[in-house]
């Protein structure tokens, strides 16, 4: 893993951003046009020297004959026109070749040549010192023009770790028990490699104190659908009835059954099991009624944040089982984060609509915003979709079901933890699994695009000023070099271009603190100073933006506050107790995580 990593960073660092076409294109076109320039110095200081001699020459053979010594020429006397004459001093031949020589050693097409390579080695290196995979030039310039960001909801959003929180049981355990159908149920999840199936496999294991064990056949699933198949032969060790006392177990009785007792009482006798797992859609295909009651529980569950999976056997609805997966701390902050950098922030997931909408109100992600049901196939052009008039793209994913999104984004972004396929389809990777990287990324191609913009520039500016003070124009002035200034200033522009691309190591680098999920994002710096920056509170409607300083020197805070208006508001309160930079993340019970401000 470890010389995948440093083989994917010394290809990032080789590779051309796009701006490098420009600067190729142009130093093509460079050196034969500095080599015309110091031909036209040379002749164009040759002709004025000859010029400039023969003008002189016939100036004094006219102001010299002895004959016509007291006639006066224009007013002046011979004497004057001869002082006149030899007033002014015409280029030496050496001074000539000095012009030309000097034209060429000044031009420099290497600044144009190290703007963009130094400053892509150097960001990406930086981004690879702090977790952050960018896989070249390319996505590193795209990633500072990213008016979109979309973010895949499982296993980005949240852990990913969805885990069975409850299971209502719509059957008379004592007609068929509870413990056989985890057992099927189990069972049937077994091949399954969604992650709510191997949520539900796991709930199994614990509920039945082993992994359930048995035949399967006809086995069929269905994307963003559920899953269907038959089991049989389940082991006799699964059906013991569980213990009343037993209170550690997810399993609730429903206080109605989805079905008659005689259906119910099928089940027991069956030596075999038709199951399906899954939506409502699903069962709705396979002809599975809900009743009004599991609907309503349903509901309820969905609203919460939670997923609900329905199960039934041989056409009987047996079970609801609610499902959660925890949301990441630092995904409400790294949302708000976006939005002030004025950045849309999306959300695109294959579950219902009203879990979506719940999971996308705590992390601060608008309902329009919000695609739910989206089957993986679809998720593709959904980003096709937002891509409509020229819109840069990057989306943030870590599933399978994610790679064609993130091949067809402007920039894929993959959670490190992710498949194997999600991050070779992605143009950055997140090691950290971190949210707030996301941030880190966009925020370095800014930076970087800006540092490539100052060389291309300096670079521009350099030879614009140089090349003219080199052939001489500005000697009439007093002002010109000699071939040795020219050829320091050469090197000087080159180690200019590069030194201003190392001053990407000195950003400032703070320390963030997410605090929970209702709040913003705050960023601390260092020990002596403690700096946070707040943003807008997405339940507050005063659109206000807090700056909070805290010098742990002098024991005082302070606040300053943008109004709506843009001024500033600024009150001074003592500081209680001085906080340390290392205490910061207990005070909080904050992730930290290094970003870029």
């Amino acid at each position: 893993m470890l010389s995948q990593i440093v083989t994917l960073i010394e290809e990032a660092q080789t590779s051309k951003a796009p701006i490098q076409q420009i600067a190729d294109k142009v130093a093509g076109y460079f050196v034969p046009m500095i080599l015309t320039l110091s031909f036209l110095t040379f002749s164009g200081w040759l002709i004025f020297s000859q010029v400039c001699l023969h003008s002189r020459n016939s100036c004094e053979s006219s102001g010299g004959s002895s004959n016509f010594s007291n006639i006066t020429i224009n007013g002046t006397s011979p004497s004057s026109n001869r002082d006149s004459c030899s007033s002014g001093d015409c280029v030496n031949i050496d001074t000539v070749f000095q012009y030309a020589i000097s034209v060429l050693v000044i031009a420099c097409p290497c600044a144009l040549g190290l703007a963009t390579p130094t400053a892509v080695m150097v960001g990406t290196g930086i981004g690879a010192s702090r977790g952050v995979l960018i896989k070249g030039g390319e996505p590193l310039e795209n990633s500072h023009r990213v008016k979109v960001v979309v973010f895949d909801k499982t296993g980005t959003l949240t852990y990913g770790e969805p885990e069975v929180v409850r299971v209502i049981f719509l059957v008379k355990e004592d007609l068929f028990p509870a413990r056989l159908f985890t057992a099927a149920l189990g069972l049937a999840e077994s091949r399954s490699e969604h992650p709510l199936g191997e949520a539900i496999v796991h709930f199994a294991a614990e509920e039945l104190g082993k992994e359930p064990v048995g035949d399967i056949v006809d086995f069929e699933a269905e994307p963003g659908m559920g899953m269907a198949c038959t089991v049989r032969g389940i082991e006799a060790y699964n059906i013991k009835r569980r213990s009343r006392n037993n209170r550690s177990s997810l399993i609730r009785s429903a206080k109605f059954v989805s079905s008659s007792r005689r259906a119910q009482r099928s089940l027991t006798s069956a030596q075999k099991y038709k199951v399906l797992v899954g939506n409502r859609l699903w069962m709705s295909r396979n002809g599975i009624s809900i009743a009004e009651e599991v609907e309503r529980d349903i509901v309820y569950y969905e609203e919460q944040g939670q997923t609900v999976v329905l199960a039934a056997m041989n056409g009987i609805l047996c079970g609801v089982i609610v499902i959660a997966d925890q949301l990441k701390p630092e995904a409400s902050g790294t949302v708000a984060a976006l939005r002030q950098m004025g950045i849309r922030v999306c959300m695109l997931t294959g579950d219902n609509r009203r879990t979506a909408n719940a999971i996308a109100e705590r992390v601060g992600i608008y309902p329009e915003d919000v695609n739910a049901e989206v089957l993986p196939s679809h998720k593709k052009s959904q980003v096709e979709k937002y891509q409509e008039g020229k819109t840069k793209v990057a989306m943030v994913g870590d599933g399978i079901n994610d790679s064609p999104a993130l091949a067809q984004a402007d920039v894929g972004i993959a959670i490190g933890t992710g498949a194997d396929v999600a991050v070779e389809a992605a143009d950055v990777v997140l090691v950290k699994n971190n949210l707030a990287d996301v941030v880190t990324a966009i925020k370095l191609s800014q930076r970087t695009v800006r540092k490539i913009r100052m060389n291309f520039v300096w670079a521009v500016l350099y030879n614009t000023v140089g090349i003219p003070i080199a052939a001489g124009v500005f000697s009439p002035l007093g002002v010109s070099i000699q071939p040795w200034m020219a050829a320091a200033a050469m090197a000087l522009s080159s180690v200019t271009v590069v030194c201003n691309s190392l001053l990407l190591r000195c950003v400032c680098y703070r320390k963030q603190h997410i605090e929970n999920l209702d709040t913003g994002m705050n960023v601390a710096s260092t020990h002596t100073r403690i700096e946070y920056r707040g943003y807008q509170n997405l339940d507050s409607g005063d659109g206000e933006v807090v700056l909070k300083r805290v010098s742990t020197r002098r024991g005082r805070e302070s606040k300053r506050r943008v109004t709506k208006s843009g001024g500033w508001r600024e009150e001074d309160v003592p500081l209680v107790k001085s906080i340390e930079e290392e205490s910061m993340e207990n005070a909080y019970g904050a992730v930290t995580k290094d970003i870029i401000v």
